[in-house]
């Protein structure tokens, strides 16, 4: 018989959506009322990975923004 695990996330303050592309990929990013708190895109590169991580640091903690 398989056993089920209750699986949670602890409240986040913003969720980041990416929708991934071939070059380009669109971020948008809420805040937990459903506001867009930023949105934005980054290239398909180290350097655009990078611009995403230091955009959303500057809103919150990592532990305080879940991405899908």
């Amino acid at each position: 018989m398989p056993v089920s695990l209750p699986v949670s996330l602890p409240p986040a303050q913003f969720f980041a959506g990416l929708d991934w592309a071939a070059e380009v990929h669109a971020v948008c990013v809420m805040d937990a009322t459903g506001t867009i708190a930023d949105r934005f895109t980054i290239a398909h590169t180290a350097d655009g990975i990078a611009m995403l991580i230091r955009r959303l640091a500057k809103l919150a903690d990592a532990a305080d923004v879940q991405i899908a």
